[in-house]
């Protein structure tokens, strides 16, 4: 979505494909005057959520749907927790990577330092920052007590 939360919960997503381990959907942006109200740009929204041997992949596609280009791009914000563990108390664990840094209002600074990777206690710790420079197959994780996310 070009705005956090502006998808959340929507009921207009229509579910393509479905089977044990695969989910398909998509949404016609262009044809819902409340979302083209927040952002005028007509396209094709789908996604595919795979789950295959303990990994999640999402897919997203976005097509114009008009002749109009769509100018965006997408991250994720994973929402997790860890029963009976302070979020403080959790480890978080990144490869190493590159840090895209951002100012005050989130807009990228042009600065991008290495982030070294490892384990470290969360603490108070917020990321709302771009990452690249990721090899392929890195691992990312949460844990604390006897789970691991």
């Amino acid at each position: 979505a070009p705005m956090h939360g502006v998808l959340a919960a929507n009921p207009d997503w229509r579910v393509i494909d479905k089977s044990e381990n695969v989910l398909r959907a998509d949404l016609d942006w262009g044809t819902h005057p409340k979302l083209l109200a927040t952002f005028p740009f007509p396209h094709r929204l789908t996604m595919a959520v795979t789950l295959a041997d303990r990994t999640l992949t999402v897919s997203t596609t976005v097509a114009a749907t008009s002749e109009q280009s769509v100018p965006l791009c997408y991250g994720y914000h994973p929402y997790v927790t860890i029963p009976g563990v302070p979020r403080e108390d959790w480890q978080l664990h990144t490869p190493a990577m590159r840090h895209l840094l951002v100012d005050d209002r989130g807009l990228p600074t042009g600065e991008s330092p290495d982030w070294p990777g490892g384990t470290r206690r969360l603490g108070t710790t917020e990321l709302d920052d771009g990452f690249d420079a990721v090899d392929e197959g890195a691992a990312f994780w949460l844990s604390g007590g006897s789970h691991r996310v």
